[in-house]
């Protein structure tokens, strides 16, 4: 994926406009915070269920959001919204405790709280840097290239240079999930731009949802009634969202 988002986003530094100078900064932190939570994602892809793995790494992610953007960035969200927040991290609780049925180790928890923790920090990182740009474009495109650019040279470094080869095998896929990839970042900052963090970062927790889905679908997971529930408190909390947003509870 980073191979395709780095190359694309490489050809649009041509006609991306400059950073102010002190977004470059906010890009270099951002940076180094995404390629912790990438390391820390696919420690947890390998050890654990992707059903499982991807509501751990991202379950305490909205409220942690909500806090530190309420501590930085001043950001008060309305009493809908705040219980919407809520509403998806318990249903993110529901998966995981459905998942916990099964022996998970100390240190994919530790993992999984260290996941959660980037992902919240990097979220108000990229909301301060993409309003003090004021360039959802630009700022995608100057963040995206550098990220790629350093996990590609990890990922060249960690598998001695074997995963070009990997690239190269399975190009198809590669291409896709850049491309699918690059496209929800960009909506992502763009949100960023224009909508308190703790919500944005709620919302787009719909994609555990879906990798509930995936995983029943396509890698013939099993999804209990207890899964089924936490699904449906995320799809409440994204509606009570909205509903705060829309009526600006």
């Amino acid at each position: 994926m980073n191979i395709t988002t780095t190359m694309i986003c490489g050809l649009l530094l041509f006609i991306a406009p400059p950073l102010p100078s002190l977004a470059y900064g906010v890009v270099a932190i951002s940076v180094l915070i995404h390629f912790g939570y990438k390391v820390a994602l696919a420690r947890l892809y390998r050890d654990t269920q992707l059903s499982l793995a991807y509501p751990l790494a991202r379950g305490l992610c909205p409220i942690l959001a909500t806090l530190i953007a309420f501590a930085f960035l001043d950001e008060r969200p309305g009493w809908v919204s705040l219980f919407g927040i809520c509403i998806i991290s318990l249903g993110v609780c529901f998966l995981v405790t459905d998942g916990l049925q099964k022996k998970v180790s100390a240190f994919i928890f530790t993992l999984a709280a260290f996941a959660a923790a980037t992902v919240a920090l990097y979220s108000v990182i990229d909301a301060y840097g993409v309003r003090i740009s004021q360039s959802a474009f630009s700022f995608t495109t100057h963040l995206v290239f550098w990220d790629g650019l350093v996990f590609i040279a990890y990922a060249l470094y960690a598998t001695k240079g074997s995963a070009m080869r990997a690239w190269y095998i399975d190009w198809k896929n590669t291409l896709l999930t850049g491309i699918l990839g690059l496209t929800s970042f960009a909506i992502f900052i763009w949100s960023l731009l224009h909508a308190p963090v703790g919500s944005v970062t709620a919302i787009r927790e719909v994609s555990i949802v879906f990798s509930v889905l995936i995983g029943a679908i396509f890698l013939k997971e099993a999804i209990s009634a207890i899964r089924w529930i936490g699904v449906a408190c995320i799809s409440a909390g994204v509606f009570l969202i909205a509903f705060g947003k829309v009526g600006n509870f």
